[in-house]
């Protein structure tokens, strides 16, 4: 319990930096519209996850994190674990086609900025926030907890630090409990997968795949769904 308690304050210090950030950038850069004031919040999120897993590991002293090319095992590990998370958000979407599930989306988005906007948060979304994110939830916090705990606690401390990072902002903008409901069992699914890909790989570079390709699909699934 005292590790658990110590990654929650660390996930805490992180989202209170990022939070300044965002605040000062916010002030200094007048004029921001709304996709804009998005992306510097995606970055700063990032900014504030990378620094405060930095300064975590210093703290605790820790061995450096494995992060090499994947072997043949790896890569079957984090294929099943990609196929999971696909599958889940894929599972929600027919749902929301066909019944009265709400819309929402597993990755931010917003409805209004340019392409250039658009670009840059897709950029944030495939190649920031998958490593950023893998390291300070898989790397950093589920191995934490999991050296004197179990895997599958280290699974779930990492996967309840992660889901409420994506799903606040994300619930605003479903419209209904059972949209509500969709998007947390998604991510749930989705955050254990990654879990499991790092916990079976020892290899932060497969969570990493996981999460960028993930998020790509995520993408195109998205863009089709608009055009149905």
């Amino acid at each position: 319990m005292k590790r658990i308690a110590i990654a929650f304050v660390a996930v805490v210090v992180a989202v209170l930096f990022a939070g300044l950030v965002f605040g000062v950038i916010s002030v200094a850069i007048d004029g921001l519209g709304e996709s804009e004031l998005l992306v510097v919040d995606m970055l700063a999120t990032e900014f504030g996850f990378f620094l405060v897993g930095l300064v975590f590991l210093r703290w605790i002293r820790s061995q450096s994190i494995t992060f090499e090319r994947p072997t043949g095992p790896d890569l079957r590990v984090g294929g099943l674990a990609l196929g999971v998370a696909v599958l889940a958000e894929v599972g929600r979407q027919i749902l929301v086609k066909l019944t009265t599930v709400g819309a929402g989306g597993t990755v931010p988005a917003s409805e209004t900025g340019g392409l250039g906007v658009a670009l840059v948060t897709m950029a944030v979304m495939i190649f920031v926030a998958p490593p950023v994110e893998e390291f300070l939830f898989r790397g950093v916090i589920q191995r934490y907890v999991r050296e004197t705990s179990s895997t599958w606690t280290g699974i779930a401390v990492g996967t309840l630090f992660f889901v409420p990072m994506h799903a606040l902002g994300i619930l605003a903008t479903t419209v209904n409990l059972s949209g509500i409901i969709a998007i947390l069992g998604t991510l749930v699914i989705v955050s254990v997968a990654f879990g499991i890909a790092y916990a079976r790989s020892d290899n932060l570079f497969v969570p990493i795949g996981v999460h960028a390709a993930y998020n790509v699909t995520t993408l195109v699934i998205g863009a089709i769904v608009v055009g149905i």
